[in-house]
């Protein structure tokens, strides 16, 4: 669901909670008005994922063409700590199947905290793989503010995945 400004405040204090900050491209605290500023960009689309009538995960995202080609770089993150993986997981594949479908040409850039082995694990299963070095260049240009550190991963029109979101093998295999 396309987020309303109502959601503006709760998606703030998602960005600003600590689990958010450490694998986000900058730890520091967002402040009111520069999330106001970004909210209000016309360039940024943001999302809330809403599961048992209350919001589980934000996500954005922001589509750029370089060239010919159109790039959709995002970001998501639960919006309260009681969201599960699973949750984060399905709301991930739904956002990436909903912005498909109106741009299925577009090559998707992920920037990935080296340390955040859930989100690489999920980008791999949604289709992204680690890029090389002339893809690198693109994604620092889509994304000139990543440390150097973090990982780029890419998802290519021919690689994307199925529906289906990811599932978790609950059973004890002790």
């Amino acid at each position: 669901m396309v987020c309303t400004i109502a959601h503006s405040l709760a998606y703030l204090k998602s960005r600003n909670n600590q689990l958010s900050r450490e694998f986000s491209g900058s730890s520091k605290v967002i402040s009111w008005i520069e999330h106001l500023e970004w909210w209000l960009r016309k360039d940024i689309e943001k999302f809330v994922f809403i599961n048992k009538l209350s919001p589980s995960a934000f996500l954005w995202h922001k589509k750029v063409v370089i060239g010919h080609q159109p790039y959709i770089t995002a970001g998501w993150f639960p919006a309260s700590s009681k969201t599960s993986f699973l949750e984060l997981s399905k709301a991930v594949v739904n956002h990436i199947n909903a912005a498909d479908a109106i741009s299925p040409n577009a090559i998707w850039i992920a920037s990935v905290h080296p340390r955040n082995k859930a989100a690489k694990q999920l980008n791999k299963r949604c289709g992204y793989a680690e890029i090389d070095e002339e893809m690198r260049e693109i994604a620092q240009k889509i994304l000139p503010n990543m440390p150097d550190t973090y990982i780029f991963m890419a998802m290519m029109p021919s690689k994307k995945m199925s529906a289906n979101p990811p599932t978790i093998d609950k059973t004890n295999k002790n």
